[in-house]
């Protein structure tokens, strides 16, 4: 089995990790603040879940599933932008190539 190269768990040095906490908070907290009265009741709903969960020291799955238009792309652009604005580390990723394009990150 091929070995690590580098040791992942040091932080200094790191470039994803360094990548991942080069997102303008600020600017994040702005989109937030301005985007979060834009959610329907039920994305402000799994939001809120979402946001929950962050902050416990176990973490869960969250699948999100509805038609075309729906707003499920808006949501976890946002969901990315609340959890990065705090200075955590979010990865984005999609079932398909193209909706992964579509997330900041992704």
């Amino acid at each position: 089995m091929p070995r690590p190269q580098r040791q992942w768990n040091i932080n200094e040095g790191n470039q994803l990790i360094a990548e991942q906490r080069a997102y303008d908070q600020e600017e994040l907290q702005h989109f937030v603040q301005a985007g979060l009265p834009t959610l329907n009741q039920e994305q402000r709903a799994l939001y809120d879940a979402v946001m929950a969960s962050v902050q416990q020291p176990v973490g869960s799955s969250f699948f999100v599933h509805s038609g075309g238009g729906c707003g499920k792309t808006y949501l976890a652009k946002f969901i990315a932008a609340s959890v990065r604005a705090s200075n955590k580390i979010v990865l984005c990723v999609a079932s398909t190539g193209l909706a992964s394009l579509l997330l900041p990150g992704g």
